[in-house]
Parts: structure tokens; sequence; C-alpha cells
């Protein structure tokens, strides 16, 4: 039997990120552009990028699509008409239109799913963080996901043992709220810290590159930022006991940031208790490759049911 063609797609408030697999796993195109400003513009636009690679490679069997926390939930200001997606009924516009599988999964669990061996795991608990423009996190258990009351809410919780003298103070969250998680975990979070510091404006990249060089101020912002880290991830991993925490995005790239996430959860947890802490290979595609690589798997569970 031929291959079948499958997609993963990525969307968040600046790019929609794609890549195009074969059912048995070899990646033939990616590609990305720039995310329509809303939401019937960037149904067109998936519809067209679908019917590109129909072109291109022939009939696409299944798609998941991973949108971005951001562009999910509450409302965004800098963008209004695409302040709110709905994924799901993305989804069903394309299935309707091409006719084939079409799902929705968040950050968290296409950056999970873009290491191919942590869902084969059959046995354990794994907690996914994806902290990027937006931050999501998804709990696994043997191999699947598990819905979470605590993951679905987490991003918009208050940040724990909140201290405006140490943390520095937040404008308004989209959500209505003050001092929430996403407020210093998320890129902008960061680099909304470095400005309050220093009063001038960095680009993450550029931050963790002056952590690099011992920049003071840099330096100063990272840590909080791995202390704020460790605080909020204590309620997940005390009431979720995972054997391990896989980190994406782009928030996570530092190459050090895994031990230094372990020893700033030793203050405030039994270092013998914690998760192994794991960081995936980083790119812009994370999470379209692996949107591509659930795919892959839905479209094969689909061909042997």
């Amino acid at each position: 039997m031929s291959d079948s063609v499958v997609m993963g797609i990525s969307i968040d408030p600046q790019s929609i990120h794609s890549v195009t697999n074969t059912s048995s796993g070899r990646e033939v195109y990616r590609n990305v552009q720039n995310c329509p400003d809303d939401f019937p513009k960037l149904s067109e636009r998936l519809k067209q990028l679908v019917s590109s690679n129909v072109w291109r490679f022939g009939k696409v069997t299944t798609v998941v699509i991973s949108v971005c926390e951001h562009l999910q939930t509450f409302s965004n200001g800098r963008n209004s008409r695409l302040s709110q997606v709905n994924a799901a009924q993305l989804a069903i516009d394309l299935s309707n239109h091409f006719g084939f599988d079409c799902s929705v999964v968040s950050t968290s669990q296409a950056g999970l799913a873009s290491d191919c061996n942590i869902l084969d795991v059959d046995n354990g608990s794994v907690l996914s963080l994806s902290l990027d423009i937006g931050c999501s996190l998804s709990f696994y258990k043997n191999g699947k996901w598990s819905a979470q009351s605590l993951c679905r809410h987490w991003a918009h919780s208050p940040l724990p043992d909140f201290q405006w003298l140490i943390d520095g103070l937040t404008p308004v969250c989209r959500c209505g709220r003050e001092a929430c998680i996403e407020q210093f975990l998320s890129i902008e979070g960061i680099e909304r810290q470095y400005h309050q510091v220093v009063l001038q404006d960095r680009s993450l990249a550029d931050i963790f590159s002056g952590v690099e060089e011992g920049d003071i101020h840099s330096t100063r912002v990272y840590r909080a930022f791995i202390d704020q880290l460790a605080r909020s991830l204590l309620l997940p991993i005390e009431e979720l006991a995972p054997k391990q925490l896989v980190l994406s995005g782009f928030a996570t790239t530092y190459p050090s940031l895994n031990k230094e996430l372990r020893v700033a959860l030793s203050r405030y947890h039994s270092s013998d208790s914690l998760p192994v802490i794991s960081q995936n290979s980083q790119d812009s595609f994370v999470f379209a490759y692996g949107a591509a690589l659930m795919a892959i798997k839905n479209n094969n569970n689909h061909l042997r049911s």
C-alpha cells in the first residue's frame, strides 16, 4: 500500500507553520507564512495551504492543528480581530471541505509529541510544559493524554508566592486578573520583566545571549524567571507526581535551563521525588512537527481500526 500524506500545522498570533509527512514518517515539505488578522481569513489561508499540499503531494488524509493557548482563551487587544480562534470550528471547516480527519491539540501536547520516544512509554507519567507566546501544560499517564483541571487553568492561575517587590508589578492580564503565571513565563512576560528592570527593550533571544555573556541585568531577569517557573510548577508536580517533565517552546531553550530549574525546584520540594527534566530540541517548527507526528499516529491507527 502506498503512503498517505499527513500534515501538522501550528498557529500563533504571528505565524502559521506546517510540516507535511508521509504516513511512514518521511518529511516532504515545510512552510511558514504570516498569520492573517481575522478568523475568516485564517480559515481561508489554511484551505489554501492544504490545497497547495494536495496539488504537490496528493490527497491529504489526516491533519492535526496545534493552536497557541494565547489565541484560544480570552481576548488580545493588540490583535483584536484574531483575539480568539475557534479551533474546533477550524477543524470542522477543514474536515468538511477536504473530507479528511482533522483534530486540534495544545502546544504542550504537540511539544511532547515532537520527541517521538516519549509517547511510546507505556508505563509512567509525563508532564509537558510549553512556554512560548503562550503557556500550556499537559499531563500524560501511561502514554495517553489525561485531562486535568489543574493543567487547563494553569497559565491563568496566580503566580504562587507573588511578591511585587521581588517579582515586579504586572498590567492587567488579558483574562482580567493580575499576576497570572503567563505574565511571567511567556516570551512577552520575560521581556516585560527585563524592561521593568532596565527600562530598555530586549528580545528574549538577546536576554539569553546576555546570560551567556555574563550581563548583570540579563542574568538577574533569567534567575527571577527560573524561580518563578519553579514556583509555578510546584503544585502540578506535587499533585500529579510526574516521572518526567518535558519542556518545549522558545522560552525553554537556554541550554542549562533544565539543570537550573531542578536546583530551583529543590528549594521548594524534596529533590528525591522531583521528575527527570528534559528539553526538546527546538526550532520554530517544533509544534508543527509534533502535530505532524500526531497526524501520522492518528492516520495509522485509523487504518488499523
